[in-house]
């Protein structure tokens, strides 16, 4: 997306929860103020915000990156 409104919602968002579970969530109609796991869904632009939700969801899962996030959280990874 190149709307830089939109791209801004994103800044200081949490993409997990405090389980490692995606929580990134695009809400229609608003997201809550201080909700840091909801960004705002464009309007009239329903299949995007979609798209947009499914790759967040399938990305941060587990067939994505959330077996590695997981092994960062608990420490199982090292510089060395």
């Amino acid at each position: 997306m190149e709307n830089p409104n939109w791209r801004q919602q994103f800044v200081g968002k949490q993409v997990l929860d405090d389980n490692g579970m995606p929580a990134l969530k695009v809400v229609k109609g608003g997201a809550r103020a201080g909700d840091l796991h909801a960004v705002d869904g464009l309007s009239g632009a329903t299949l995007t915000s979609n798209g947009v939700q499914h790759s967040f969801d399938f990305w941060m899962g587990e067939l994505g990156f959330g077996p590695f996030l997981k092994k960062v959280r608990e420490g199982e990874l090292n510089n060395g």
